[in-house]
């Protein structure tokens, strides 16, 4: 019987950690855990409905969580409809039930007045310049595992502290009534690709390209013509071509 108990309870974790991990595509309108505390849907985001003007009357932490270093998935993308609601929104490592803002671990502030800062942990960071309404905001995860700030695609913050945590939840507190954000969606590892050159390094081993923030190559089979066309692979190395000249004699 304790033997059966523990399997179903083995079970149960691993079906858990697995669907807090399960494929997310980039794109994905962002899912929240239920029941929302003085929170609504809407838009593809959140509306707090809560009358109560506090840190501990409205917040939501994501469904799933995301793992950067396996999944193609850096963070999340928003739209702020508003100036005047004050909110924060970011990454936490732990499936928390704590709506204060106190509990996120890299944290975005947005200010009535339209003013951005970065919170960790419950304390005041770094300032990030500021919003207005309709901009589009990322909060993501770099290839050097340091967390960005984005409007508009124009970065505006890095941490200098490297995340610990690979699994992240998205969470978030609501202070203001009315406070809102829309079109809350996955964002993928594409820009982990930024600046990197993948370069034919070697005559018989062709550049794909850079995907996820690593460069990958094919290497070419015998009878294939080198990267630079000047010969033919054989074995990992490159044949070049000879040539014949022919000389004609006039007599």
């Amino acid at each position: 019987m304790k033997k059966a108990l523990l399997c179903v309870i083995f079970l149960s974790l691993s079906l858990s950690t697995a669907f807090y991990a399960s494929a997310i595509a980039p794109g994905e309108v962002v899912e929240w855990t239920t029941p929302l505390i003085g929170l609504e849907v809407r838009n593809d985001g959140l509306f707090k409905t809560s009358d109560s003007q506090s840190w501990v009357s409205a917040g939501a932490i994501s469904l799933r969580s995301f793992m950067y270093t396996t999944q193609n998935i850096s963070g999340i993308q928003l739209t702020v409809p508003i100036r005047n609601g004050a909110f924060m929104m970011g990454f936490t490592a732990t499936k928390n039930t704590d709506i204060s803002f106190s509990s996120i671990d890299y944290a975005l502030h947005f200010t009535s007045t339209g003013a951005l800062f970065i919170w960790k942990s419950g304390s005041i960071v770094a300032g990030a310049g500021g919003y207005n309404a309709g901009d589009v905001v990322q909060i993501r995860v770099n290839r050097e595992h340091r967390v960005e700030v984005l409007v508009n695609a124009v970065l505006r913050y890095t941490s200098s502290g490297i995340l610990t945590a690979s699994r992240l939840f998205i969470d978030s507190s609501f202070h203001n009534p009315g406070s809102e954000i829309r079109s809350v969606k996955w964002v993928s590892r594409a820009s982990w690709c930024d600046d990197i050159v993948c370069e034919d390094v070697h005559p018989c081993r062709l550049s794909n390209g850079c995907s996820l923030g690593i460069c990958s190559y094919t290497d070419l089979m015998n009878g294939e013509r080198c990267v630079d066309d000047s010969g033919t692979c054989e074995n990992s190395v490159c044949i070049e071509d000879t040539t014949t000249t022919t000389t004609t004699t006039t007599t």
